[in-house]
């Protein structure tokens, strides 16, 4: 489950997206290793990982990061770092365990995923309709645009649609149904540790819940980048870095 691990110091676990892998945050490692281990994980059912047999919840997928970080002897964290479904993992991870973690950020993600909206609705009727008609990597193109629209942004989009193709539709239905079913917003405001949340000017997440949270958490740091969209650790992983280098002093 960990694919990268690199540097040495304070452990810094990253947790990629739905239907992506570990290589989200190839750009973004190094950045932080120069003074931690930084572990790259990739979740049950994606990347190289074998799936979970039947998983039920965001739970599951938390679960499976903490046993990871048993086997590698790893007792405490300086931050666990999720990106999108990733960021879900990490709540649920921290919430579960939490005099194991020391700091939490979130990237593109929410504090819930249960369809509330019409375009909830949607986004999930979406994206079960393409995995399972159209297939990983048709699903794989359409994130990657919507991701970097931009004519010019081959090189990010290239990428993603690569690892999104090598998905296997079991798999991403389990970790998609787990995430619609997913709601952390009452136990989060329990959480007083130091909270950073990144988030993007164009994502296709709603801002609304995020400034919510933000009214009942003081402790949390909210950064909003103007004109980015869904992928910003590969969009922006210098960026990215920084402001988890900063967390990383609190």
């Amino acid at each position: 489950m960990v694919a990268i691990d690199q540097g040495e110091g304070p452990v810094v676990v990253l947790i990629h997206g739905l239907g992506a892998n570990h290589e989200d945050w190839r750009h973004v490692v190094p950045l932080l290793a120069e003074d931690h281990r930084v572990l790259a994980v990739d979740l049950p059912g994606f990347g190289n990982t074998p799936p979970l047999l039947r998983p039920t919840g965001v739970a599951d997928y938390a679960d499976a990061v903490w046993q990871t970080m048993d086997h590698a002897g790893v007792n405490s964290l300086a931050a666990i770092v999720g990106h999108s479904m990733g960021g879900a993992v990490a709540i649920e991870a921290a919430l579960r365990q939490p005099q194991r973690v020391a700091r939490l950020c979130v990237l593109n993600s929410m504090p819930a995923f249960k369809p509330q909206t019409l375009g909830d609705h949607f986004e999930v009727f979406y994206r079960r309709f393409m995995v399972r008609t159209l297939g990983p990597r048709r699903l794989a193109r359409v994130s990657a645009l919507r991701m970097f629209p931009d004519p010019a942004d081959d090189a990010l989009r290239a990428p993603v649609i690569a690892r999104g193709g090598e998905n296997r539709v079991g798999p991403y239905l389990d970790a998609l149904n787990a995430l619609v079913g997913w709601d952390a917003r009452d136990r989060l405001t329990a959480w007083r540790k130091p909270l950073l949340w990144l988030a993007s000017e164009y994502d296709y997440f709603e801002f609304e819940p995020i400034r919510d949270l933000r009214l009942v958490m003081p402790q949390m740091r909210l950064r909003c980048f103007p004109g980015e969209r869904h992928g910003l650790p590969m969009a922006r992983p210098g960026a990215v870095a920084a402001q988890i280098r900063a967390l990383l002093q609190l």
